[in-house]
């Protein structure tokens, strides 16, 4: 999951908050595919280690930088929560970016064009958010939540009711 948020302000660019779970070993994959985009050196990284062990501690110190901040969780904040202390520690540093990328650690940028992306967007003054689009490899379809407006509660009851048994025969592996 990737979440793009633009603000106003202007010491830095661009911060990409990157949470991670006990997968250290992405990070460096994703730092990677960073370099080779538009946006590569400008960029403030800031990474959550939810969970922090001592093996994730080792490999994500070896790649810190004078860019590449890492906060150490001993909690699972979850996504949102480790997004969310990231969000707290650009606030704390006094840190106003343009744009604030949350990502999860196994995310790539393939295309090297990032930034040039990101300002087209920018010419939107009513854009604030910027979301993925989320396919699923299995079905081909589109996995993004597709409700305007909170469906009636007769309807969440029938929802309900449909789909009582698809999380027992969830294949969670």
């Amino acid at each position: 999951m990737i979440l793009v948020l633009k603000k106003s302000g202007m010491n830095e660019q661009v911060v990409l908050i990157v949470v991670s779970y006990r997968k250290p070993e992405l990070v460096p994959q994703l730092l990677t595919s960073l370099g080779r985009s538009d946006l590569g050196s400008t960029v403030r990284v800031v990474i959550v280690d939810n969970g922090s062990t001592p093996e994730t501690r080792a490999v994500l110190e070896s790649i810190r930088s004078d860019r590449i901040n890492i906060l150490f969780e001993q909690k699972n904040w979850g996504y949102f929560g480790g997004a969310q202390k990231g969000l707290e520690w650009v606030q704390e540093q006094g840190l106003s970016p343009e744009w604030t990328i949350i990502s999860n650690s196994d995310i790539e940028f393939p295309e090297p064009s990032i930034w040039q992306k990101l300002m087209a967007y920018d010419k939107d003054p009513k854009l604030g958010v910027i979301a993925p689009q989320v396919s699923s490899e299995l079905s081909e379809s589109d996995q993004n939540p597709f409700f305007v407006q909170r469906p009636s509660k007769s309807k969440m009851h029938f929802y309900k009711w449909i789909f009582r048994w698809y999380w027992p025969y969830r294949d969670w592996e």
